[in-house]
């Protein structure tokens, strides 16, 4: 839970460093973006069954 915790408190800087300077507002929630997938995964695990 740390992990999440500073992902999410460096959102703002994230999105600064790592994707497009042109949108201050779209770098912010492309980088909340990334920081929902980390949630979202174990919702995928259990919608879809392991194949063997």
């Amino acid at each position: 839970m740390y992990d999440f915790m500073v992902f999410g408190y460096y959102a703002a800087a994230i999105g600064r460093a790592f994707f497009p300077k042109s949108s201050e507002l779209a770098s912010l929630l492309l980088s909340l973006a990334t920081f929902s997938v980390g949630f979202m995964r174990p919702l995928g695990c259990r919608s879809v069954p392991q194949s063997g």
